[in-house]
């Protein structure tokens, strides 16, 4: 490319290669772990990627400030908490639940052996983003009345014939109906009042 400057770019190559993303065998081309950064690859991790660099990746440099205030170094920077701000930024909160489902693909590739979820009657994902979990355990229990549930902004992105898409905030109100309720890579974004209001919030929507 005319625009690239050829030792800059030879050298980001050859870090590349040292890394194991790309090989020269004999033309440069990617290896299987470097086409985990394609974004075109549905199983890699381009969007995970893109997610923690940027405003995350700046927040990091402000650690200590973290450590000696107590205040949050996101929030220092950009002036609001990480959910509010990305949720004012849709291109950011788009690529954030890409980037979830892209771990979920992985994490929970397996969870229908740990658990026979065809047996609960009915399963609710609550925070569930993009619904990488909900799809793989419909997948498994097809007659499994299953529904996911997150804010308006993130269910509007999502086309599904065979899983119910609640909108709304587990802050306010859950849906109710289901005999179980899957929280993941939820709690642990928020501090303890929150997570007590959404397991309480769980706790009323559950069928007794």
């Amino acid at each position: 490319h005319n625009q690239w400057n050829l030792v800059a770019t030879n050298a980001l190559l050859n870090v590349c290669e040292m890394e194991q993303l790309v090989v020269n065998d004999p033309v440069l081309k990617l290896t299987t772990k470097g086409d985990y950064l394609v974004s075109s690859n549905p199983a890699g991790l381009y969007h995970a990627c893109m997610h923690w660099a940027n405003e995350h990746l700046n927040a990091w440099q402000y650690l200590s400030q973290t450590i000696t205030t107590g205040r949050s170094s996101f929030e220092m920077l950009y002036d609001k908490p990480f959910f509010d701000y990305i949720g004012s930024h849709p291109n950011k909160l788009k690529n954030y639940h890409k980037a979830m489902f892209e771990y979920a693909l992985d994490d929970y590739c397996h969870i229908n052996e740990k658990i026979d979820f065809s047996l609960l009657g009915s399963v609710l994902d609550v925070g569930g983003g993009f619904g990488a979990m909900i799809k793989i355990i419909k997948q498994q229990a097809p007659n499994l009345r299953c529904g996911l549930f997150d804010l308006p902004e993130v269910i509007t992105h999502i086309e599904s014939n065979n899983i119910e898409l609640h909108q709304g905030s587990f802050f306010d109100a859950i849906p109710v109906g289901f005999n179980a309720i899957i929280l993941s890579r939820v709690l642990h974004d928020w501090g303890d009042q929150y997570a007590l209001n959404i397991l309480s919030n769980c706790n009323s929507a559950l069928n007794k």
